[in-house]
């Protein structure tokens, strides 16, 4: 197959920096596909994911059955910007979009070529790693236990753009009739995949995979994924450690992260080293442990063929309990409502 996206691959016992392309996955193997952001185009800036998730795993004992696979974009003439715009555009109305600046970019989107037209690096990514769980190679679809098995043997992490091609590819699963006829009497099959978001910029509500985010509120250079964005980026200092539920997209958020701001949009925090610990603010550290306890909890679940964790079990820590994080969250909440 001919495709607009590369995907390189390692597994978790290879301890050198090696990687090697792929056209395929191994779906009988656990695994952990990763999104990057949208400089994720060549093999350098994707196999630098791979470093950090091995040494997350590593240094918490996961050391063995698990493939890592990262996918290197191609957007051809695509604009990414545009692309994530037209997502949002599906999930809010023009004036929610307005309410955080956006609302310029409907000139843009009417002027786009590619807008409603589907990215081909997203059906490239839907080939390789999620319709061979979905089909048989003779093309019939597979059962409902099968499909969930499937799903449950793989975590996505994204980055970014990376959340923008997750609920793509959960979109291109919606849209696909045979599997709209297994959701009917199977509706909760989907919530088989499990997604972590880092920064994540794509809209989060209404998410039918099992997904949690994590996020600064200082963090420029993404934004929109919830419709209190507006609000917590006016005040980001009024945001401590805090989970958001399912109404806003399962998402946790901090008033900072990092200690130089420059690099708040970087899932550099997620390894939980000396080195990267330093760079971390006090809620930084909060916030990436209970990232890497929820990706730790799924993974280990996935090598072990269980159920994914409860998001109250994946975001409970030394730090802070779930209890104590959703109450927070609600206190924000009311507070930036009843301004």
């Amino acid at each position: 197959m001919l495709s607009e996206t590369k995907f390189i691959t390692t597994s978790i016992t290879d301890n050198s920096h090696n990687y090697k392309e792929t056209q395929s996955m191994d779906i009988s193997k656990p695994c952990i596909l990763i999104l990057g952001g949208e400089n994720t185009n060549s093999d350098s800036v994707a196999s630098s994911y791979f470093r950090s998730i091995k040494e997350t795993l590593k240094n918490n004992r996961i050391t063995s059955n698990l493939n890592l696979y990262s996918a290197c974009y191609d957007f051809g003439q695509r604009d990414s910007k545009l692309d994530r715009f037209s997502l949002f555009y599906q999930f809010r109305t023009p004036k929610q979009l307005a309410d955080i600046n956006a609302a310029y970019l409907l000139s843009d989107l009417s002027l786009y070529p590619f807008y409603n037209i589907e990215p081909q690096y997203i059906n490239n990514i839907y080939q390789v790693a999620l319709q061979p769980r979905l089909y048989a190679k003779n093309g019939e679809i597979l059962p409902p236990e099968t499909i969930e098995k499937n799903l449950r043997n793989m975590v996505i992490f994204a980055h970014c753009h990376g959340a923008y091609v997750a609920r793509m590819l959960e979109q291109k699963m919606l849209q696909d009739t045979n599997l709209q006829k297994l959701l009917s009497q199977k509706p909760k099959l989907l919530q088989n995949m499990l997604v972590i978001n880092h920064a994540p910029f794509a809209p989060l509500e209404n998410y039918q995979f099992t997904s949690l985010s994590f996020c600064s509120a200082s963090d420029t250079q993404a934004g929109l994924y919830t419709k209190l964005d507006s609000q917590i980026k006016s005040a980001p200092n009024e945001c401590a450690p805090a989970f958001f539920g399912s109404e806003f997209g399962n998402i946790m958020i901090a008033d900072r992260l990092k200690r130089d701001i420059n690099d708040e949009h970087s899932h550099i925090g997620l390894r939980g080293s000396h080195f990267t610990d330093a760079k971390l603010t006090p809620s930084g550290k909060i916030l990436f442990s209970i990232e890497r306890n929820a990706l730790l909890k799924g993974v280990d679940a996935m090598i072990k063929g269980k159920a994914i964790p409860t998001i109250p079990q994946m975001l409970s820590t030394q730090y802070a309990s779930y209890q104590e994080l959703k109450r927070r969250g609600m206190q924000i909440y009311r507070h930036f409502h009843n301004r």
